[in-house]
C-alpha cells in the first residue's frame, strides 16, 4: 500500500504550484499590457519626431552637422579652417537645412550668422535661389525651405502619373 499513497503524492504537490502560476497570470497580463503600451507609445513619439523633425532623437548626421556650426562659432578659429568647415556643412545639401535653420533659430548671433552663410551656400549650389536678402530671418528661411518641399512633392507627384 505504501507503494500506491508514494506516486500519489507528487501529483498532490504540483497543483498548489499550478494554482502560483495561475494566480500570477492576471497580474503577468497587466505588466505586459504596460510594456506593450510603452513601446507603441515610444514609436509613436519616435514617428512623430521624424515626420516633425521636432528633434527629440537626433539622427547622427544632425549631431555631425551640429557640431560643426558650433565649431564656426569659435572666434579664434582661422579663415581657411572656417572655409573648410563650412565646405563640409554645404556637402550635406538637404540633411544640413534643417539643422541650420534650427541654429538660425536658437543659436548665438555667431554661430547664427555662420549657419545663414552656409545656408545661402547651400541654396546657390543646390537650388539656384539667392537667399541672401533673407539673412538670420528665421521665418523667411523656413517658409523657403518649406516651399521648396512642396515643389519637390509636386514634381515626384507629376512623375508618378
Amino acid at each position: 500500500m505504501e507503494n500506491a499513497a508514494t506516486p500519489a503524492t507528487p501529483a498532490t504537490s504540483a497543483a498548489p504550484a499550478a494554482n502560483k502560476f495561475s494566480s500570477l497570470r492576471p497580474c503577468l497580463s497587466r505588466v505586459g499590457l504596460v510594456a506593450f503600451c510603452v513601446f507603441v507609445a515610444a514609436l509613436f513619439l519616435l514617428a512623430a519626431d521624424q515626420y516633425w523633425n521636432l528633434g527629440f532623437f537626433p539622427t547622427k548626421a544632425d549631431r555631425e552637422i551640429s557640431a560643426l556650426v558650433h565649431q564656426l562659432g569659435d572666434e579664434s578659429l582661422p579663415s581657411d579652417q572656417r572655409l573648410g568647415i563650412m565646405n563640409q556643412v554645404v556637402d550635406w545639401n538637404a540633411f544640413a537645412v534643417p539643422v541650420l535653420l534650427q541654429a538660425i533659430q536658437s543659436s548665438p548671433a555667431r554661430e547664427r550668422d555662420a549657419a545663414a552663410q552656409c545656408l545661402q551656400e547651400i541654396s546657390l549650389k543646390y537650388y539656384n535661389k539667392d537667399i541672401a536678402s533673407y539673412g538670420t530671418d528665421y521665418i523667411r528661411l523656413n517658409k523657403w525651405w518649406a516651399d521648396l518641399q512642396v515643389q519637390w512633392a509636386k514634381t515626384s507627384a507629376e512623375k508618378k502619373n
